[in-house]
């Protein structure tokens, strides 16, 4: 956290116009920065983070209201955990192989089947490997194992 003025009160730590001497005892604080003359400012990595998490769930809850693509992915948890249960471990390369997605959608509906926010959800994330898909040039991806 950084500290900065308060825009409102110009760091003065209340907001009317007459400045009263420093021990006045009326209680006409700043109503931005409770009188203090200064705003406690988020460290923009750490609020680009929780835009980050935001965008994400948007996006994951307009992926829920498309029946076809909420199907769709069901089926991939469904085939995700059916490959860890065969193999010990499961990637969205071993899903996107065995469920293919349809062409004309993002491939990154893939995070959708590892997104899953229930409690009862099988899978654990254990370490990466890269991709083989020639598309996602050799990126990292999770490797999954059945809690």
């Amino acid at each position: 956290m950084t500290r900065r003025d308060c825009s409102a009160c110009g760091g003065a730590g209340w907001l009317d116009d007459q400045r009263p001497h420093p021990m006045r005892t009326d209680n006409n604080d700043c109503q931005y920065c409770q009188g203090r003359g200064w705003i406690d400012e988020p460290d923009k990595q750490q609020t680009d983070l929780f835009a980050g998490r935001h965008l994400r769930d948007q996006a994951l809850g307009l992926l829920a209201e498309s029946e076809l693509r909420s199907q769709w992915i069901k089926e991939g948890c469904r085939v995700a955990i059916q490959i860890a249960r065969s193999k010990g471990r499961v990637t969205s390369d071993d899903v996107r192989k065995a469920h293919p997605i349809p062409g004309d959608w993002d491939p990154r509906i893939l995070g959708a089947v590892f997104a899953s926010r229930r409690k009862d959800f099988p899978l654990r994330k254990v370490g990466y490997t890269q991709s083989t898909f020639k598309q996602a040039h050799a990126r990292p991806i999770p490797v999954w194992t059945l809690k």
